[in-house]
């Protein structure tokens, strides 16, 4: 959704600023100042500043991460800054923004449990946490299946108690695909034609609908540059998400016309969307699908599994670099060998031994999955 948003701003000529997390290779990738990511001596010069004013109290990564941004963001000109909640909403540091122009809630998943909570109505008191007083909320499509009613209450309660106008999904806007390029926007009465964006997968027409409401109530129908907003789905770029790698660089040895891609995705939801994709790609594209599969620790690995493997023909397990406590190779074999006993699957080290160790007659597609920390490993 930031990078959907940043798209269509910077179509329409706007300088834009974003904040977001976590990087994949770069730290400077969390800070991008007016369509670039913050430069290492400028950024060497507000950690120095944060680090001395702190003066050595408690404060965590993100904290001070967070104060250098800010401090990056006001001293530099733009028209707009995107900002992406670190964690929840309500007791996260970006929150102390008073006005916005406008907020966006997500789809809602679990992660993050033992901070926000084991049910969808708790995540989603914390999500509502940066609604603010007469600025517009707009509310994705919520995957909460038996939770809905009880959600959308959590929601309705603190809009109506802040006077803040709930843009929710379905009932004061949708958006859906019209046939394979293009999507339809609908906004109270009011229908708008869209290419579909240019990121892969049907995921990204909602991520699309939820940064075009955002606009069309920061904006409304008479300040929309409709057609600048139309490049600028074209546009889109956002690294480790059904990111296409290149074949002839990392894996040279693998048949033509074969594919790798990468996705960070590392819950149940994100494999939902990722499962969805593989269907799509049986449907249109079939090719035979090798997972490589890495994954932090506090991750629920089956759940995610449940989602992807039954598209694919084989799994290999790699370790993840720098992360503290992983899923490691016994902990994997384990799940395998109890739940999926009829999936070949492998372990090496690391992704290019991975790499190096895939071999093919005919064109195959690879996805590396169950962590952005992966991004690191990628050459």
């Amino acid at each position: 959704t930031v990078a959907t948003l940043r798209a269509l701003l910077e179509a329409d000529g706007k300088r834009v600023h974003t904040y977001t997390s976590p990087h994949l290779k770069r730290f400077n990738e969390r800070i991008v100042l007016a369509g670039h990511d913050i430069k290492d001596d400028y950024l060497e010069i507000l950690i120095d500043r944060a680090l001395a004013l702190n003066a050595g109290r408690e404060a965590t990564f993100f904290e001070i991460t967070t104060a250098i941004a800010f401090t990056a963001f006001a001293e530099t000109p733009a028209d707009i800054l995107i900002l992406e909640t670190g964690l929840g909403g309500r007791l996260d540091c970006t929150n102390i923004i008073e006005k916005p122009l406008v907020t966006i809630i997500t789809a809602l998943g679990f992660d993050h449990q033992e901070i926000l909570g084991h049910r969808l109505e708790q995540i989603a008191f914390e999500k509502a946490g940066i609604m603010k007083a007469n600025v517009p909320c707009i509310l994705s499509a919520q995957n909460t299946a038996g939770s809905a009613q009880e959600v959308m209450d959590v929601f309705k309660k603190r809009s109506e108690a802040l006077h803040a106008p709930l843009w929710a999904h379905g009932s004061d806007w949708s958006i859906r695909s019209q046939g394979e390029a293009q999507m339809v926007f609908r906004v109270n009465q009011d229908e708008f034609i869209f290419p579909r964006p240019n990121l892969v997968g049907a995921h990204q027409i909602q991520n699309a609908g939820n940064a075009l409401a955002a606009l069309y109530a920061l904006y409304g129908h008479a300040g929309w540059p409709i057609d600048e907003y139309r490049n600028g789905l074209s546009r889109i770029v956002w690294k480790g998400r059904f990111e296409r790698l290149n074949c002839s660089q990392i894996a040279p040895h693998l048949p033509d016309h074969s594919e790798i891609w990468f996705d960070g995705g590392h819950n149940a939801e994100g494999a939902a969307v990722i499962a969805g994709q593989l269907a799509d790609w049986v449907k249109t594209d079939p090719k035979p699908l090798h997972l490589i599969f890495g994954m932090k620790g506090d991750k629920n690995a089956l759940a995610f599994l449940n989602y992807v493997l039954p598209h694919a023909q084989t799994i290999t397990h790699i370790d993840i670099e720098g992360v503290g406590s992983f899923l490691n190779q016994t902990a994997f074999a384990e799940i395998m060998n109890m739940h999926f006993s009829d999936v070949p699957y492998m372990h090496y080290a690391s992704l290019q031994a991975a790499l190096n160790a895939l071999t093919a007659e005919n064109p195959v597609r690879v996805l590396i999955c169950g962590s952005l920390y992966l991004a690191k490993q990628i050459p």
